[in-house]
Parts: structure tokens; sequence; C-alpha cells
């Protein structure tokens, strides 16, 4: 018997991509991680054209213990299904985690598994949710294959680098993280650091919060010797301090040297602090300073004197992102942010910090909030050799803090930097501040700049396919085999909205199936009939 189902959906209808589920499908049809760590995985040998495969998330684990002994290089793995974690929601509010299951909204105890009906997560325990290890020092080959892991969850009150890949140096790609928590850390994101790396169709959403910060970037600077002959009457005066960069964040200035007198006076001070001979270690607190306040409130006749003296600056460091918190020569193509982000100094949309890398085809729409600054795709470009390429990207974020930054904050010490085809819709202070020339092509603001080179634009504009295709290089995407012959081709359009790459889900779609690992989404809009013939 045959039978003809016919389905009206709009043309050209092909799937843009496999095994992409919606996630109440996903959720209905994905079984939920029991906890427990598989003792294999589910089949492969690793090689090119027979890859490990991971199909739940108890192999997900595995992998995460076998990278406890092993780097996987030269090594492929591949995921056969999506993966769910936690099946709950996630969000983060009022520094509270949240965790919503079946219209009941819990609190999740910090850095803990264990959840409560109360903010003070005391009393009885609801139940627990579960936790993942990150993948550690993975130098192989993953292919998501366009599958999902959901409601990831990850936090380490003692760790310093969070994410699902912390230190990697392989190649990661068609892969989703939906719904993500990772909380705590002070190099924070999907994937915390990555060093000659290779990402690829990575699309974030979720929350990412980074909790602390690091004392990173030490100055030491020697202050010349100090020696001063004091007769009976008390003394005052300031000596000068080598300069400092005031406009990073401060996390401690440290004063250590020698203080030597012969007759010792009573009541020395040095910036309102009190010493005695010997050796110096004094904290000079948050705030730059240029000078050296020196009083000796006494009247007896002596010589002093300030030797081996150094100041040390200590400079905050946090890094919160959506894709990678700290890269180095390190290549991002067709990577989406869509999670919020919060960070206790530095908070970005793609990445914080960048050395030697670039990204092309690219967007955040998560709400980026930092202590002390805010970028919407990059918090910093810093120490490259090599030239640094943003290219076709634009940033649709909220951004909290101080601080914000249209494009990047900070922008020093690299080779080159070019900023190309991208834009940004969110209200900044800037688009970013720099210490070298940086060649623009095609950047637009809708801020007012007075960097020459970012003109202006409007919502309007940036949702006008002509204009984003022909005058930004936004190629549009036809389907999968023209974009084996043109990987440029990677852009998708709606009327009345923004463009969006090949790999994230239409705004709004006319229609939406699912056919066996296929979806379907609608990218024309003249409806047409689709026919499916089954025989049974």
């Amino acid at each position: 018997m045959l039978i003809i189902f016919g389905i009206t959906v709009s043309y050209p209808s092909l799937a843009r991509y496999k095994n992409r589920l919606d996630i109440n499908h996903l959720l209905t049809t994905t079984q939920t991680w029991d906890g427990t760590v598989a003792t294999s995985y589910k089949k492969g040998t690793g090689k090119e054209e027979d890859p490990y495969i991971i199909s739940n998330a108890n192999e997900l684990a595995y992998f995460s213990n076998m990278l406890k002994t092993t780097t996987y290089e030269n090594t492929y793995f591949k995921l056969s299904n999506d993966i769910i974690i936690n099946n709950g929601t996630f969000n983060y509010v009022d520094n509270n985690i949240t965790y919503t299951l079946s219209e009941s909204t819990f609190y999740v105890q910090e850095y803990g598994v264990d959840i409560y009906d109360n903010k003070e997560t005391t009393g009885t325990r609801i139940t627990t949710i579960n936790k993942i290890n990150p993948l550690d020092n993975f130098q192989g080959y993953l292919d998501g294959d366009h599958h999902s892991i959901y409601g990831l969850y990850i936090t380490d009150e003692a760790g310093e680098k969070l994410g699902l890949f912390t230190n990697l140096a392989g190649t990661v790609k068609n892969l989703y993280l939906e719904n993500v928590m990772i909380y705590g850390g002070h190099t924070t994101a999907a994937i915390s650091n990555a060093d000659g790396a290779t990402l690829e169709n990575i699309f974030t959403s979720g929350n990412i919060i980074s909790t602390k910060s690091n004392g990173v970037d030490r100055k030491i600077a020697s202050i010349t010797n100090y020696s001063k002959k004091k007769n009976k009457r008390p003394l005052s005066e300031t000596i000068n301090l080598p300069a400092i960069d005031a406009t990073r964040p401060i996390q401690k200035l440290r004063l250590t040297g020698t203080y030597t007198s012969t007759n010792t006076p009573q009541n020395v001070f040095l910036n309102g602090i009190e010493v005695a001979p010997g050796s110096i270690d004094i904290d000079l607190g948050t705030e730059p300073i240029t000078k050296l306040s020196i009083e000796i409130d006494s009247e007896v006749a002596s010589t002093i004197a300030l030797k081996s003296m150094y100041l040390e600056v200590i400079y905050k460091e946090a890094n919160a992102s959506g894709i990678v918190a700290e890269a180095a020569n390190t290549t991002l193509t067709n990577v989406i942010n869509k999670a919020n982000i919060y960070s206790d100094c530095f908070g970005a949309g793609l990445i914080g910090k960048a050395t030697n890398t670039s990204i092309y085809n690219a967007y955040n729409t998560g709400t980026i909030t930092a202590v002390n600054e805010t970028a919407g795709l990059v918090a910093s470009i810093e120490d490259s050799t090599t030239k640094v390429e943003l290219n076709k990207l634009y940033n649709n974020g909220q951004l909290n803090g101080p601080k914000t930054s249209s494009f990047v904050n900070t922008i020093k010490n690299n080779q080159e930097v070019v900023i190309s085809n991208a834009f940004n819709l969110q209200t900044a202070q800037t688009q970013y501040t720099t210490t070298q020339t940086v060649i623009l092509t095609n950047v637009l603001d809708v801020n007012t700049s007075t960097i020459a080179g970012i003109e202006p634009i409007t919502d309007e504009t940036a949702k006008n396919k002509v204009y984003c295709t022909e005058t930004l290089g936004f190629k549009e995407y036809i389907d999968t085999e023209n974009l084996i012959l043109d990987s440029e081709k990677v852009w998708v359009y709606e009327p009345g909205f923004l463009p969006i790459l090949h790999i994230d889900d239409l705004n709004d779609p006319i229609a939406i199936l699912n056919v066996g690992t296929y979806k379907f989404e609608d990218i024309g809009y003249e409806l047409s009939n689709l026919y499916f013939a089954n025989t049974t």
C-alpha cells in the first residue's frame, strides 16, 4: 500500500541541518542523564573514518574521565544523539541560580547540586541536579553532528577555569550547548580557554557566570632609593612613583623594600601606614596612586633610608564570555552566543581575551553584565604577533556595566587588527579603546562615534537584506549542497529580522517539520507543497 502525505510548507524548505530538534521535542524524546558513568564509548576506533561515538551523557562523562590520562591527540569523536544533563531550565536571578521543572522554581545551592524551595537554600533539600566535569586538555576532533547538549551544569568553588572544555587545543564543530549553567571561576565560558583550536558552527544559550577575579599580569617597578637626614623637627614630603596603567582595574597595589635609620625615630608613616625598621610590605589598596607620602612625627635627629623599593601592581582580571574566555592562536567560524554573561571583571559576547585569534561570521544576542568592562564581541585583543580579523559579525545583546563598548574594550600590542563588515545595535559608551591603528571597513554603530571610519546604522538598515548582502557581504544561504561550493553563504534572511546564521533557528518559521533526524524550516516565503511517500 502506498501512503502519500501532503504537507504545506514554504520553499525552499530542504533541511538546513540534521539532528536539530526543537526543545520540546528534544525533552520528550531524549532520556535525562542518571548520573552514572559509562565504561566505554558506544562504538568506534577513534580514526577519522571510524570515530568514537558518544551517544548519551554517560559516555560523555566517560569521555571526561578518560581525558584525565590522555589528550586524544589526532583522535576523532562524534555525537550520535542529543544529550540531556538536566531537563529543567536554569536561570540567574538576583545572584541566585534557579532551576525550573514542571512549572515549579527551585534554588540551587551555590557551587553545589542540592536544590531547595528557598533562596537561602536551607532546610530540607528537594532533590539534586546533575553536574558534569569539564573536558580538559582535549587535542582531538569532536563533531557534534548538530546535536545539542542540554542542561549542562558545571561549577566548582575552587576551580579557576570553567567550561565544557578547558585547555582546548583541538577542533570542535557542529555543537549546540543549550540552557547551560556554568558558574564560578575567573576564566569562564562554554570553552574556558583555547590555544591552537578550531571552532566552527558553535551555538550557546543559557547563563555563564564568573564569580572570581584573578591577580594576573603583574607589573613590578623599582623606586629610586630615598635617603634623608632629618633634624629635630617633624618631616613631611612625597616621592614620585613609577607610572602604572590606571585604566585597568587594580586588584592590589603593594610596596616592598627595606627601611633603615640612625637614632630610630618614632612614628614613621608611608602613605599613612606606620612602619618600623626592617623589611617593608605595605598594601596600598586598589586605587591608582602617583606619589608616596613620607611622614615622620618625631623630634629625634636621624638619617632614614628606603632601599630596594618596589611597587607591585596586580591587575584584576576575570573573563566571562559566551564562546571562549581566553583564546590564543584560535579560529572561530559561524559561532552564536545567546547566553547571558555575568563577570566580576570583564564580560563579552564571544571572547574574553583574544591573542592571535580571528572570528568570522558570528553574533551575540545575550545580555552582558560586568563589574568593570563590558563588550559586545571581545573584551580585549592583546599581544598578537599575527593579523587579527573580526569579519562579518554583530552585537545585539544588551551591555551593562560602568564601561561598555560596542565591539572591543581594549586593543593593544598587536601586529595588525582588522574589523570589517560589523555592526552594533545596542547602547554603549564607546566602540573600542586602543593605543594602535585599527583597520576598519564597513563598521557601523547606533551610538555616536568619535572614531574615524565608524558610521551610523539603524535597526531598519541592519534588517535590510540587500544592504547586508551587497554592502556587508553577508552572503545568503541557499542549501547544504551550495554551502559546500561556497562556505561563505551562511546567512539566512527573514523579513523584519536581523540576518542569522544557517545553524540558528528561524525567528518566525511558517512551518517546522521533523522527519527522522532532519529538521525542516522554511527559508523562503512562497508556499508550495512537499510530498512524502511511505510504503507499508
